[in-house]
Protein backbone atom coordinates (compact mmCIF):
# COMPACT_ATOMS: atom_id res chain seq x y z
CA UNK A 1 0.00 0.00 0.00
CA UNK A 2 1.38 3.41 -0.83
CA UNK A 3 1.53 4.59 2.74
CA UNK A 4 3.79 4.36 6.14
CA UNK A 5 3.79 1.68 8.49
CA UNK A 6 3.22 4.68 10.94
CA UNK A 7 0.11 5.24 9.79
CA UNK A 8 -3.81 3.79 10.30
CA UNK A 9 -3.36 0.54 11.39
CA UNK A 10 0.02 -0.36 9.99
CA UNK A 11 2.05 -0.27 12.80
CA UNK A 12 0.81 -3.59 14.11
CA UNK A 13 2.61 -4.78 11.01
CA UNK A 14 5.95 -3.01 12.31
CA UNK A 15 4.75 -4.74 15.90
CA UNK A 16 4.35 -8.44 13.92
CA UNK A 17 7.67 -8.25 12.61
CA UNK A 18 9.09 -7.65 15.48
CA UNK A 19 8.09 -10.31 17.51
CA UNK A 20 8.89 -12.73 14.95
CA UNK A 21 12.10 -11.36 14.94
CA UNK A 22 12.43 -11.72 18.66
CA UNK A 23 12.46 -15.55 17.83
CA UNK A 24 14.83 -15.33 14.67
CA UNK A 25 12.48 -15.14 11.65
CA UNK A 26 13.40 -12.69 9.66
CA UNK A 27 11.24 -11.41 6.56
CA UNK A 28 12.00 -10.27 3.47
CA UNK A 29 9.27 -7.68 2.04
CA UNK A 30 8.74 -6.60 -1.57
CA UNK A 31 8.86 -2.93 -2.39
CA UNK A 32 6.31 -1.52 -4.84
CA UNK A 33 6.20 -2.62 -8.40
CA UNK A 34 6.45 1.59 -9.28
CA UNK A 35 9.55 4.12 -9.36
CA UNK A 36 8.82 5.77 -6.98
CA UNK A 37 11.29 6.72 -3.55
CA UNK A 38 9.90 4.92 -0.83
CA UNK A 39 11.52 7.55 1.50
CA UNK A 40 8.81 9.99 0.65
CA UNK A 41 6.18 8.20 -0.09
CA UNK A 42 5.85 5.38 2.06
CA UNK A 43 5.29 1.70 0.98
CA UNK A 44 3.34 -1.04 2.83
CA UNK A 45 5.69 -3.23 4.75
CA UNK A 46 8.94 -1.89 3.45
CA UNK A 47 8.89 1.25 4.98
CA UNK A 48 8.19 -0.78 8.19
CA UNK A 49 10.94 0.43 10.57
CA UNK A 50 11.27 -3.35 12.30
CA UNK A 51 15.02 -4.39 12.24
CA UNK A 52 13.67 -8.08 11.12
CA UNK A 53 12.72 -7.05 7.61
CA UNK A 54 15.25 -7.37 4.55
CA UNK A 55 13.33 -5.54 1.81
CA UNK A 56 13.73 -5.94 -1.73
CA UNK A 57 13.97 -4.23 -5.21
CA UNK A 58 13.61 -5.81 -8.51
CA UNK A 59 17.00 -5.89 -10.76
CA UNK A 60 17.58 -7.25 -14.20
CA UNK A 61 19.96 -9.33 -15.61
CA UNK A 62 22.45 -6.44 -16.74
CA UNK A 63 22.29 -5.23 -13.10
CA UNK A 64 19.90 -2.06 -14.12
CA UNK A 65 16.95 -1.41 -11.44
CA UNK A 66 13.94 -2.43 -13.22
CA UNK A 67 11.99 1.40 -14.01
CA UNK A 68 8.94 -0.12 -12.55
CA UNK A 69 10.25 -0.81 -9.18
CA UNK A 70 10.50 1.23 -5.55
CA UNK A 71 13.89 2.84 -4.24
CA UNK A 72 14.31 4.30 -1.24
CA UNK A 73 18.20 5.23 0.66
CA UNK A 74 16.87 4.40 4.30
CA UNK A 75 14.19 2.13 3.14
CA UNK A 76 15.34 -0.30 0.49
CA UNK A 77 17.66 -2.88 1.53
CA UNK A 78 19.15 -4.47 -1.83
CA UNK A 79 17.93 -5.47 -5.15
CA UNK A 80 17.51 -8.70 -6.45
CA UNK A 81 16.70 -10.56 -10.21
CA UNK A 82 12.99 -10.13 -10.47
CA UNK A 83 13.17 -9.32 -14.26
CA UNK A 84 11.42 -11.69 -16.75
CA UNK A 85 12.27 -14.84 -14.17
CA UNK A 86 10.88 -18.48 -14.60
CA UNK A 87 8.23 -19.28 -12.26
CA UNK A 88 5.63 -21.24 -11.71
CA UNK A 89 1.81 -20.02 -12.81
CA UNK A 90 -1.02 -20.82 -11.34
CA UNK A 91 -2.37 -22.53 -13.65
CA UNK A 92 0.10 -25.48 -13.14
CA UNK A 93 2.22 -24.35 -15.94
CA UNK A 94 5.51 -22.27 -16.02
CA UNK A 95 6.31 -18.89 -17.72
CA UNK A 96 8.54 -15.80 -17.22
CA UNK A 97 7.18 -13.19 -14.82
CA UNK A 98 8.43 -9.66 -13.73
CA UNK A 99 8.28 -7.92 -10.25
CA UNK A 100 9.46 -7.49 -6.66
CA UNK A 101 7.01 -10.47 -5.82
CA UNK A 102 10.13 -12.18 -8.32
CA UNK A 103 12.89 -10.58 -6.56
CA UNK A 104 11.78 -11.12 -2.86
CA UNK A 105 11.79 -15.08 -3.07
CA UNK A 106 15.35 -15.10 -3.93
CA UNK A 107 16.56 -13.21 -0.96
CA UNK A 108 14.07 -15.52 1.45
CA UNK A 109 15.37 -18.83 0.19
CA UNK A 110 19.12 -16.82 0.20
CA UNK A 111 18.42 -16.85 4.28
CA UNK A 112 17.56 -20.12 4.40
CA UNK A 113 20.53 -21.31 2.12
CA UNK A 114 22.35 -19.49 4.83
CA UNK A 115 21.12 -21.34 8.00
CA UNK A 116 22.16 -24.34 5.96
CA UNK A 117 25.77 -23.42 5.46
CA UNK A 118 25.93 -22.04 8.97
CA UNK A 119 29.01 -22.50 11.04
CA UNK A 120 28.59 -24.01 14.27
CA UNK A 121 29.29 -21.21 16.21
CA UNK A 122 26.50 -19.60 14.50
CA UNK A 123 24.51 -22.61 15.13
CA UNK A 124 25.41 -21.94 19.01
CA UNK A 125 24.71 -18.25 19.22
CA UNK A 126 21.40 -18.34 17.11
CA UNK A 127 20.21 -20.76 19.45
CA UNK A 128 21.13 -19.08 22.45
CA UNK A 129 19.96 -15.96 21.13
CA UNK A 130 17.47 -16.16 18.39
CA UNK A 131 17.31 -12.11 18.05
CA UNK A 132 20.59 -11.37 17.42
CA UNK A 133 21.16 -14.37 15.39
CA UNK A 134 18.86 -13.18 12.95
CA UNK A 135 20.17 -9.88 12.66
CA UNK A 136 23.67 -10.71 12.75
CA UNK A 137 22.60 -13.36 9.87
CA UNK A 138 21.13 -10.15 7.64
CA UNK A 139 24.10 -7.80 8.44
CA UNK A 140 26.28 -10.88 6.40
CA UNK A 141 23.57 -10.61 3.62
CA UNK A 142 23.54 -7.17 3.23
CA UNK A 143 27.04 -6.75 3.77
CA UNK A 144 27.81 -9.63 0.84
CA UNK A 145 25.95 -7.75 -1.97
CA UNK A 146 28.05 -6.70 -5.54
CA UNK A 147 27.43 -3.33 -6.07
CA UNK A 148 25.99 -2.05 -8.59
CA UNK A 149 25.61 1.46 -10.02
CA UNK A 150 21.89 1.19 -10.45
CA UNK A 151 21.40 1.10 -6.85
CA UNK A 152 24.12 3.24 -5.56
CA UNK A 153 22.74 6.33 -3.55
CA UNK A 154 18.87 4.76 -3.83
CA UNK A 155 19.10 1.56 -1.45
CA UNK A 156 20.56 1.05 1.82
CA UNK A 157 23.72 -1.40 0.59
CA UNK A 158 23.78 0.02 -3.11
CA UNK A 159 24.24 -3.72 -4.11
CA UNK A 160 22.53 -6.41 -5.49
CA UNK A 161 22.49 -10.03 -3.50
CA UNK A 162 25.35 -12.29 -4.12
CA UNK A 163 24.56 -15.68 -2.76
CA UNK A 164 27.93 -16.85 -2.48
CA UNK A 165 29.44 -14.13 0.02
CA UNK A 166 26.46 -14.53 2.34
CA UNK A 167 27.22 -18.05 2.60
CA UNK A 168 30.34 -18.36 2.97
CA UNK A 169 30.64 -15.51 5.32
CA UNK A 170 28.11 -17.34 7.69
CA UNK A 171 30.25 -20.65 7.22
CA UNK A 172 33.13 -18.99 8.87
CA UNK A 173 30.82 -16.97 11.61
CA UNK A 174 32.98 -17.63 14.77
CA UNK A 175 30.29 -16.37 17.42
CA UNK A 176 31.03 -15.33 21.23
CA UNK A 177 31.30 -17.85 23.76
CA UNK A 178 28.47 -19.20 26.03
CA UNK A 179 28.26 -17.81 29.40
CA UNK A 180 26.54 -21.00 30.60
CA UNK A 181 25.21 -24.66 29.57
CA UNK A 182 22.49 -24.48 27.10
CA UNK A 183 21.11 -28.67 26.58
CA UNK A 184 19.28 -29.61 24.11
CA UNK A 185 16.76 -32.49 23.27
CA UNK A 186 18.73 -35.19 20.61
CA UNK A 187 16.54 -38.37 21.23
CA UNK A 188 14.55 -40.38 23.66
CA UNK A 189 13.85 -43.99 23.23
CA UNK A 190 12.08 -46.59 25.23
CA UNK A 191 14.14 -50.11 25.30
CA UNK A 192 12.42 -53.08 26.83
CA UNK A 193 15.41 -55.56 26.84
CA UNK A 194 16.05 -55.68 30.53
CA UNK A 195 12.78 -55.30 32.08
CA UNK A 196 10.40 -56.17 29.32
CA UNK A 197 10.06 -59.32 27.21
CA UNK A 198 12.66 -57.61 24.30
CA UNK A 199 10.68 -57.64 21.81
CA UNK A 200 11.19 -54.06 20.81
CA UNK A 201 7.96 -52.97 21.20
CA UNK A 202 6.19 -51.37 24.32
CA UNK A 203 2.76 -53.28 25.48
CA UNK A 204 0.46 -52.67 27.47
CA UNK A 205 1.54 -54.24 31.27
CA UNK A 206 5.18 -53.77 30.43
CA UNK A 207 7.98 -51.92 32.12
CA UNK A 208 11.07 -50.12 29.64
CA UNK A 209 14.10 -47.85 30.68
CA UNK A 210 13.85 -44.79 28.63
CA UNK A 211 16.91 -43.35 27.20
CA UNK A 212 17.04 -40.24 26.71
CA UNK A 213 20.23 -38.51 24.67
CA UNK A 214 21.06 -34.48 25.05
CA UNK A 215 23.57 -32.20 23.70
CA UNK A 216 24.94 -28.93 24.85
CA UNK A 217 25.85 -26.35 23.07
CA UNK A 218 26.89 -23.81 25.92
CA UNK A 219 29.25 -23.83 28.55
CA UNK A 220 30.47 -26.77 29.89
CA UNK A 221 27.67 -28.81 31.92
CA UNK A 222 28.76 -30.64 34.94
CA UNK A 223 27.02 -33.28 36.91
CA UNK A 224 23.99 -33.19 34.44
CA UNK A 225 21.07 -34.80 36.46
CA UNK A 226 17.41 -35.41 34.99
CA UNK A 227 13.83 -35.86 36.36
CA UNK A 228 11.38 -37.76 34.38
CA UNK A 229 7.77 -37.01 34.83
CA UNK A 230 4.20 -37.34 33.13
CA UNK A 231 0.67 -36.26 33.43
CA UNK A 232 -0.08 -39.07 31.74
CA UNK A 233 -2.35 -41.81 33.71
CA UNK A 234 -1.34 -44.55 31.42
CA UNK A 235 2.15 -44.93 32.95
CA UNK A 236 4.10 -44.99 36.29
CA UNK A 237 7.71 -43.99 36.56
CA UNK A 238 9.27 -46.00 39.21
CA UNK A 239 12.43 -44.62 38.43
CA UNK A 240 12.23 -41.01 38.28
CA UNK A 241 15.86 -39.70 38.36
CA UNK A 242 19.06 -40.19 36.12
CA UNK A 243 22.56 -39.51 35.91
CA UNK A 244 23.77 -37.67 32.73
CA UNK A 245 27.46 -37.36 33.98
CA UNK A 246 29.63 -34.16 32.41
CA UNK A 247 28.28 -33.12 28.77
CA UNK A 248 31.17 -30.63 27.13
CA UNK A 249 30.26 -27.90 25.06
CA UNK A 250 29.90 -29.26 21.61
CA UNK A 251 29.23 -32.93 23.42
CA UNK A 252 26.44 -34.98 23.66
CA UNK A 253 25.66 -37.29 26.60
CA UNK A 254 23.18 -39.89 27.94
CA UNK A 255 21.63 -41.61 30.96
CA UNK A 256 22.42 -45.69 29.15
CA UNK A 257 24.07 -46.04 32.49
CA UNK A 258 21.69 -44.72 34.80
CA UNK A 259 18.14 -45.15 32.93
CA UNK A 260 14.35 -44.19 33.65
CA UNK A 261 12.26 -46.82 34.45
CA UNK A 262 8.48 -46.79 33.03
CA UNK A 263 5.97 -49.17 33.44
CA UNK A 264 2.97 -48.47 30.88
CA UNK A 265 -0.54 -50.06 32.83
CA UNK A 266 -2.27 -53.03 31.75
CA UNK A 267 -5.24 -51.02 30.23
CA UNK A 268 -3.48 -48.63 28.13
CA UNK A 269 -5.17 -47.61 25.05
CA UNK A 270 -3.39 -49.24 21.50
CA UNK A 271 -1.08 -46.93 19.82
CA UNK A 272 -0.64 -44.20 22.52
CA UNK A 273 1.83 -41.22 22.37
CA UNK A 274 2.67 -40.33 25.93
CA UNK A 275 4.10 -36.66 27.18
CA UNK A 276 6.79 -36.67 29.10
CA UNK A 277 8.81 -33.65 30.51
CA UNK A 278 12.32 -33.79 31.70
CA UNK A 279 13.92 -31.16 34.28
CA UNK A 280 17.62 -31.04 33.78
CA UNK A 281 20.13 -29.70 36.18
CA UNK A 282 23.75 -28.39 36.40
CA UNK A 283 26.04 -27.40 38.72
CA UNK A 284 26.18 -23.33 39.24
CA UNK A 285 22.26 -23.71 39.41
CA UNK A 286 21.76 -24.44 35.90
CA UNK A 287 18.31 -25.55 35.02
CA UNK A 288 16.15 -26.18 31.97
CA UNK A 289 12.83 -28.28 30.82
CA UNK A 290 12.40 -30.09 27.96
CA UNK A 291 9.96 -32.07 26.76
CA UNK A 292 9.27 -35.28 24.52
CA UNK A 293 7.16 -38.24 23.69
CA UNK A 294 6.99 -41.91 23.36
CA UNK A 295 5.37 -44.35 21.43
CA UNK A 296 3.59 -47.46 23.22
CA UNK A 297 1.13 -50.06 23.23
CA UNK A 298 1.61 -50.39 18.72
CA UNK A 299 -0.57 -52.43 16.25
CA UNK A 300 0.63 -55.20 14.87
CA UNK A 301 0.21 -55.74 11.00
CA UNK A 302 -0.99 -58.46 10.03
CA UNK A 303 -1.42 -58.41 6.57
CA UNK A 304 1.14 -56.79 4.31
CA UNK A 305 1.24 -56.49 0.22
CA UNK A 306 4.50 -55.33 -0.69
CA UNK A 307 3.69 -55.82 -4.37
CA UNK A 308 7.08 -58.00 -4.76
CA UNK A 309 5.53 -61.50 -5.29
CA UNK A 310 3.53 -61.02 -8.57
CA UNK A 311 -0.49 -60.22 -8.07
CA UNK A 312 -1.14 -63.39 -6.07
CA UNK A 313 -4.57 -63.47 -4.87
CA UNK A 314 -5.25 -59.78 -6.06
CA UNK A 315 -7.41 -59.21 -8.99
CA UNK A 316 -8.17 -56.34 -11.10
CA UNK A 317 -11.20 -55.47 -13.83
CA UNK A 318 -13.58 -53.08 -14.92
CA UNK A 319 -16.12 -51.37 -12.84
CA UNK A 320 -18.14 -49.60 -15.35
CA UNK A 321 -17.60 -48.92 -19.23
CA UNK A 322 -14.82 -51.04 -21.16
CA UNK A 323 -11.06 -50.33 -19.51
CA UNK A 324 -8.88 -51.52 -17.08
CA UNK A 325 -5.27 -50.65 -16.78
CA UNK A 326 -4.53 -52.27 -13.60
CA UNK A 327 -1.25 -53.98 -13.67
CA UNK A 328 2.28 -54.62 -11.52
CA UNK A 329 4.60 -51.46 -12.57
CA UNK A 330 8.43 -51.39 -12.22
CA UNK A 331 7.92 -47.70 -13.46
CA UNK A 332 7.64 -46.29 -9.81
CA UNK A 333 7.94 -47.41 -6.50
CA UNK A 334 7.02 -46.58 -2.70
CA UNK A 335 9.73 -49.58 -2.28
CA UNK A 336 11.51 -51.33 -3.16
CA UNK A 337 10.99 -52.42 -6.82
CA UNK A 338 7.22 -52.84 -7.60
CA UNK A 339 4.06 -51.01 -7.13
CA UNK A 340 0.17 -51.50 -8.64
CA UNK A 341 -0.14 -48.85 -11.08
CA UNK A 342 -3.74 -47.68 -12.99
CA UNK A 343 -1.99 -46.39 -15.99
CA UNK A 344 -0.18 -46.80 -19.12
CA UNK A 345 2.35 -49.85 -19.12
CA UNK A 346 4.03 -47.41 -20.73
CA UNK A 347 5.38 -44.33 -20.32
CA UNK A 348 2.47 -42.66 -21.62
CA UNK A 349 -1.24 -41.34 -19.47
CA UNK A 350 -3.77 -43.34 -18.21
CA UNK A 351 -6.67 -43.73 -20.98
CA UNK A 352 -9.75 -41.44 -20.83
CA UNK A 353 -13.71 -43.02 -19.60
CA UNK A 354 -11.83 -45.08 -17.30
CA UNK A 355 -13.72 -46.64 -14.38
CA UNK A 356 -11.43 -49.81 -12.97
CA UNK A 357 -11.02 -51.22 -9.86
CA UNK A 358 -8.05 -53.39 -7.77
CA UNK A 359 -9.24 -55.92 -5.40
CA UNK A 360 -7.41 -57.44 -2.82
CA UNK A 361 -8.10 -61.12 -1.23
CA UNK A 362 -10.54 -61.61 1.31
CA UNK A 363 -9.11 -60.53 4.95
CA UNK A 364 -10.58 -61.23 8.39
CA UNK A 365 -10.50 -58.05 10.47
CA UNK A 366 -9.44 -57.93 13.61
CA UNK A 367 -10.51 -55.54 16.34
CA UNK A 368 -9.38 -51.83 16.16
CA UNK A 369 -7.98 -52.30 12.38
CA UNK A 370 -6.80 -49.92 10.06
CA UNK A 371 -5.69 -49.67 6.20
CA UNK A 372 -2.36 -48.27 5.34
CA UNK A 373 -1.03 -47.57 2.09
CA UNK A 374 1.51 -45.65 0.09
CA UNK A 375 0.34 -44.06 -2.91
CA UNK A 376 1.08 -41.43 -5.75
CA UNK A 377 -0.98 -39.80 -8.30
CA UNK A 378 -1.06 -37.64 -11.34
CA UNK A 379 -4.94 -37.16 -12.02
CA UNK A 380 -6.58 -33.86 -13.91
CA UNK A 381 -8.10 -31.71 -11.86
CA UNK A 382 -10.00 -28.44 -11.83
CA UNK A 383 -8.02 -24.86 -12.61
CA UNK A 384 -10.90 -23.18 -11.65
CA UNK A 385 -12.01 -24.85 -8.49
CA UNK A 386 -9.12 -26.34 -6.72
CA UNK A 387 -10.61 -28.77 -4.83
CA UNK A 388 -12.54 -30.60 -7.80
CA UNK A 389 -11.13 -33.56 -9.58
CA UNK A 390 -11.58 -34.43 -13.40
CA UNK A 391 -9.96 -37.59 -12.55
CA UNK A 392 -9.35 -39.79 -9.26
CA UNK A 393 -9.30 -42.87 -7.26
CA UNK A 394 -11.54 -43.50 -4.08
CA UNK A 395 -11.32 -46.88 -1.77
CA UNK A 396 -14.45 -49.13 -1.41
CA UNK A 397 -15.01 -52.05 1.41
CA UNK A 398 -16.86 -55.20 0.69
CA UNK A 399 -18.05 -57.10 3.85
CA UNK A 400 -18.70 -60.70 3.76
CA UNK A 401 -19.50 -61.07 0.46
CA UNK A 402 -21.64 -57.88 -0.34
CA UNK A 403 -21.77 -55.25 -2.10
CA UNK A 404 -18.55 -52.99 -2.42
CA UNK A 405 -19.26 -49.14 -0.56
CA UNK A 406 -17.09 -46.20 -0.74
CA UNK A 407 -15.11 -45.87 2.48
CA UNK A 408 -13.39 -42.20 4.10
CA UNK A 409 -9.99 -41.93 5.20
CA UNK A 410 -8.16 -40.32 8.47
CA UNK A 411 -8.52 -36.58 7.43
CA UNK A 412 -10.65 -37.41 4.35
CA UNK A 413 -10.36 -37.07 0.74
CA UNK A 414 -9.25 -34.23 -0.47
CA UNK A 415 -10.85 -33.60 -3.36
CA UNK A 416 -14.19 -33.95 -5.11
CA UNK A 417 -15.04 -35.32 -8.60
CA UNK A 418 -16.51 -32.22 -10.45
CA UNK A 419 -20.25 -32.20 -11.29
CA UNK A 420 -20.02 -30.04 -14.10
CA UNK A 421 -17.52 -29.74 -16.46
CA UNK A 422 -15.99 -26.01 -18.30
CA UNK A 423 -19.29 -24.23 -19.63
CA UNK A 424 -21.43 -25.88 -17.22
CA UNK A 425 -21.84 -28.88 -19.06
CA UNK A 426 -22.63 -32.38 -17.55
CA UNK A 427 -19.44 -34.15 -15.73
CA UNK A 428 -18.56 -37.02 -17.74
CA UNK A 429 -17.25 -39.16 -15.18
CA UNK A 430 -18.84 -42.27 -13.52
CA UNK A 431 -18.54 -40.89 -9.74
CA UNK A 432 -19.74 -37.31 -9.79
CA UNK A 433 -20.11 -35.32 -6.85
CA UNK A 434 -17.89 -37.89 -4.91
CA UNK A 435 -14.92 -36.74 -2.63
CA UNK A 436 -11.62 -38.73 -3.77
CA UNK A 437 -8.09 -38.62 -4.41
CA UNK A 438 -7.16 -36.73 -7.31
CA UNK A 439 -4.05 -33.90 -8.43
CA UNK A 440 -0.82 -34.95 -6.90
CA UNK A 441 0.22 -36.73 -4.50
CA UNK A 442 3.65 -37.35 -3.87
CA UNK A 443 3.90 -40.93 -1.76
CA UNK A 444 1.88 -40.19 1.04
CA UNK A 445 0.38 -42.46 3.69
CA UNK A 446 -3.23 -42.94 3.50
CA UNK A 447 -4.76 -44.53 6.82
CA UNK A 448 -8.11 -45.93 6.96
CA UNK A 449 -10.11 -46.09 10.34
CA UNK A 450 -11.71 -49.64 9.80
CA UNK A 451 -12.76 -50.30 13.71
CA UNK A 452 -16.26 -50.57 13.18
CA UNK A 453 -15.92 -54.01 10.93
CA UNK A 454 -14.14 -56.33 13.55
CA UNK A 455 -14.40 -59.99 12.72
CA UNK A 456 -15.56 -59.18 9.41
CA UNK A 457 -13.79 -60.58 5.95
CA UNK A 458 -13.20 -58.04 4.15
CA UNK A 459 -12.04 -56.90 0.40
CA UNK A 460 -10.56 -53.74 -0.52
CA UNK A 461 -11.21 -52.07 -4.23
CA UNK A 462 -8.98 -49.26 -5.32
CA UNK A 463 -10.94 -47.63 -8.02
CA UNK A 464 -9.97 -45.35 -9.97
CA UNK A 465 -12.05 -42.90 -12.79
CA UNK A 466 -11.54 -40.46 -15.82
CA UNK A 467 -13.76 -38.87 -17.68
CA UNK A 468 -13.39 -38.50 -21.52
CA UNK A 469 -11.02 -36.03 -21.58
CA UNK A 470 -7.39 -35.22 -20.48
CA UNK A 471 -5.38 -37.88 -18.88
CA UNK A 472 -2.08 -37.34 -16.52
CA UNK A 473 0.04 -40.31 -15.49
CA UNK A 474 -2.30 -42.65 -13.31
CA UNK A 475 -2.75 -44.03 -9.87
CA UNK A 476 0.54 -45.96 -7.80
CA UNK A 477 -0.66 -47.68 -4.87
CA UNK A 478 2.24 -49.68 -2.83
CA UNK A 479 2.62 -51.42 0.51
CA UNK A 480 -0.73 -52.05 1.11
CA UNK A 481 -1.31 -53.58 4.77
CA UNK A 482 -3.93 -53.97 7.52
CA UNK A 483 -2.91 -53.46 11.44
CA UNK A 484 -5.02 -54.09 14.17
CA UNK A 485 -5.10 -54.91 18.00
CA UNK A 486 -2.47 -57.53 18.95
CA UNK A 487 -4.08 -61.06 20.36
CA UNK A 488 -4.85 -61.06 23.79
CA UNK A 489 -2.70 -64.07 25.54
CA UNK A 490 -3.42 -64.76 29.50
CA UNK A 491 -0.20 -64.65 31.21
CA UNK A 492 0.06 -68.03 33.03
CA UNK A 493 2.54 -68.66 35.25
CA UNK A 494 4.53 -71.73 35.91
CA UNK A 495 3.45 -73.19 39.21
CA UNK A 496 5.90 -75.90 39.99
CA UNK A 497 9.24 -73.96 39.48
CA UNK A 498 11.85 -76.37 41.64
CA UNK A 499 15.29 -73.92 42.53
CA UNK A 500 18.14 -76.45 42.83
CA UNK A 501 21.53 -74.85 43.41
CA UNK A 502 24.45 -75.72 40.73
CA UNK A 503 27.57 -74.39 42.20
CA UNK A 504 27.01 -70.42 42.42
CA UNK A 505 24.20 -70.89 39.86
CA UNK A 506 20.42 -71.13 40.51
CA UNK A 507 19.27 -74.04 38.23
CA UNK A 508 15.56 -73.91 37.30
CA UNK A 509 13.43 -76.63 36.33
CA UNK A 510 9.56 -76.52 35.66
CA UNK A 511 6.84 -78.64 33.90
CA UNK A 512 5.77 -78.23 29.98
CA UNK A 513 2.82 -75.55 29.53
CA UNK A 514 -0.12 -76.51 27.31
CA UNK A 515 0.22 -73.72 25.46
CA UNK A 516 1.13 -74.52 21.59
CA UNK A 517 5.33 -73.41 21.24
CA UNK A 518 4.85 -71.97 24.25
CA UNK A 519 7.96 -69.87 25.56
CA UNK A 520 8.43 -69.27 28.71
CA UNK A 521 10.02 -65.54 30.26
CA UNK A 522 11.77 -65.79 32.91
CA UNK A 523 12.11 -62.91 35.93
CA UNK A 524 13.83 -61.97 39.17
CA UNK A 525 12.37 -60.09 41.89
CA UNK A 526 14.40 -59.41 45.36
CA UNK A 527 10.88 -57.52 46.70
CA UNK A 528 9.03 -60.46 48.98
CA UNK A 529 5.93 -58.72 47.88
CA UNK A 530 6.12 -59.47 44.23
CA UNK A 531 3.32 -59.26 41.75
CA UNK A 532 3.23 -61.36 38.24
CA UNK A 533 5.17 -59.59 36.12
CA UNK A 534 7.54 -57.11 38.44
CA UNK A 535 10.49 -58.53 38.34
CA UNK A 536 13.61 -58.05 36.24
CA UNK A 537 13.45 -60.04 33.03
CA UNK A 538 16.51 -62.60 32.88
CA UNK A 539 15.54 -64.06 29.62
CA UNK A 540 13.48 -66.24 27.45
CA UNK A 541 13.69 -70.07 26.75
CA UNK A 542 11.66 -72.95 24.37
CA UNK A 543 13.05 -75.43 27.36
CA UNK A 544 11.78 -76.18 30.89
CA UNK A 545 15.02 -75.30 32.10
CA UNK A 546 16.88 -72.13 32.66
CA UNK A 547 20.43 -71.68 34.23
CA UNK A 548 20.63 -68.06 36.48
CA UNK A 549 24.49 -67.68 36.46
CA UNK A 550 25.81 -66.88 39.84
CA UNK A 551 22.19 -66.36 41.27
CA UNK A 552 23.00 -67.61 45.19
CA UNK A 553 26.31 -65.52 44.81
CA UNK A 554 24.65 -62.69 46.88
CA UNK A 555 23.10 -64.56 49.40
CA UNK A 556 20.04 -62.00 48.83
CA UNK A 557 16.63 -63.02 48.43
CA UNK A 558 15.32 -63.83 45.50
CA UNK A 559 12.05 -64.83 43.65
CA UNK A 560 11.61 -66.29 40.34
CA UNK A 561 8.49 -66.02 38.21
CA UNK A 562 8.34 -68.28 35.02
CA UNK A 563 5.83 -66.72 32.29
CA UNK A 564 3.85 -68.44 29.71
CA UNK A 565 3.69 -66.61 26.63
CA UNK A 566 2.86 -67.19 22.85
CA UNK A 567 6.41 -66.96 20.27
Amino acid sequence: DLAFCTSGSYPTWNDLYNAMGEVGILSACATANANYNVDTQGDVPTSCSSPYVISVTNTTSTDAKNSGAGYGLTTIDLGAPGTSILSLRSTGSTGTMTGTSMSTPHVAGAVALMHAAASFGFYNYNTLYPDSGALALKEMLLDGTDPIAALQGITVTGGRLNLYNACLAISQYVGVNPTEPFVNLISAVSDDTTLGDADGAWRAGETIEAIVTLSNIGEDALNVQGVLSSADTNVTITDATADFGNIANGAQGDNSASTFAVHLEADAPLAHTIEFTLDVTADSGYVRQLNFTLDANPKVQYYLEDCESGAADWTHGVVTGATDQWHLSTEMTFSPTHAWKCGSTTTGTYASSQDAGLISPAILLSTQSELHFRHWMESETSTTYPDSAYDGGIVELSLNGGAYARITPVGNYPKTYRLTAGGVNPFTGPLPGVPCYGGAINWAEAVFDLSAYADSSARFRFRFSSDVATTREGWYVDDIRVVGAPEIVEIVQVSDLVILPVGNNAQLFWSPSSTPSAVYQIYLSNDVAIEPVDGVHLGATSDTTYTHTDGFLTGEFGAYQIVVTLP
